[in-house]
C-alpha cells in the first residue's frame, strides 16, 4: 500500500493523579510526567500523539474534555483517524482513580461535601410542582448524576422549597448543568411556577452557608 493512502493514526494520551499527593509525596508528580512523555514518545514513533498532558484537578479534567483536542464527553471508536473522546462526563472523569478528595464542605472522615439552597413555589402551583417532579425527564434527572450530583431531595413549607444534594465538586458540578441543554429547557419548563433567584456568577441558585454541623 502506497504512502500517498497510508493514514497515520492518532491517539490520545492523558496523565491522572491527584493534586492533593503532589506535596505529600515528593517527585511523585515528577514521575508521573517522566513516563507519560515517555508513553508519548514510543507511541509518536508510529501515531499522532494528542495530549491534554496531565490530570490532576477538576478544573484540568474540564478543560481536558472541553479543549480543542479531545472534546467530549462520549467515546468514540472508528477508523484510524478518529479522535478519543471521554467516556465519563467531566465531573466523573475528575473523581476517576482517586481515593478521596478535599473539599470546603466536607469532614474530617472524607465525606461527600453537601450544599442546599432555598427558592419558592408560585401559589396555586404547589401540586402541579409535585406533578412535574413525580415526571421528571429521565434526561434530566441523568444530568444531574452527569454533573456529579447525587443524594438530591427538594422539601416544602408552604410556598418555600428547600433542597439539598450532594457533590464532590460544586464548580464542576454548576459549570456542567450552566451547560446543559436539558437543564435550561427543565429551568424555562418551571420557571412559570416557581420564583428563582440565581446566582449569576454561577447561572445556579444561591447556596446556604453552613452553620453547623454534626455526622
Amino acid at each position: 500500500m502506497g504512502e500517498d493512502i497510508l493514514q497515520r493514526a492518532k491517539v490520545g494520551v492523558f496523565g491522572i493523579g491527584l493534586e492533593a499527593y503532589w506535596n505529600q509525596f515528593g517527585g511523585l508528580r515528577d514521575r508521573l510526567e517522566d513516563y507519560r512523555r515517555s508513553v508519548e514518545e514510543r507511541i509518536g514513533q508510529w501515531a499522532t500523539v494528542v495530549s491534554p498532558g496531565l490530570v490532576d484537578t477538576a478544573p484540568h479534567a474540564y478543560a481536558a474534555a472541553e479543549g480543542e483536542s479531545l472534546p467530549g464527553p462520549t467515546l468514540e471508536v472508528g477508523n484510524t483517524n478518529s479522535r478519543l473522546r471521554f467516556v465519563l462526563p467531566p465531573a466523573a472523569f475528575s473523581r476517576a482513580g482517586s481515593v478521596s478528595r478535599s473539599s470546603k464542605s466536607e469532614g474530617a472522615r472524607g465525606q461527600m461535601a453537601h450544599y442546599a439552597w432555598i427558592l419558592e413555589v408560585r401559589p396555586g402551583y404547589e401540586e402541579e410542582y409535585v406533578r412535574r417532579h413525580q415526571e421528571i425527564w429521565p434526561e434530566m434527572v441523568e444530568a444531574l448524576r452527569s454533573a456529579g450530583i447525587s443524594n438530591y431531595s427538594i422539601y416544602r413549607h408552604g410556598l418555600t422549597l428547600f433542597g439539598y444534594f450532594e457533590t464532590d465538586d460544586i464548580e464542576v458540578s454548576q459549570k456542567y448543568l450552566a451547560n446543559s441543554e436539558t437543564n435550561q429547557r427543565w429551568s424555562e419548563w418551571m420557571d412559570p411556577i416557581m420564583k428563582v433567584d440565581i446566582d449569576p456568577t454561577t447561572q445556579f441558585p444561591y447556596l446556604l452557608p453552613l452553620q453547623w454541623h454534626m455526622d
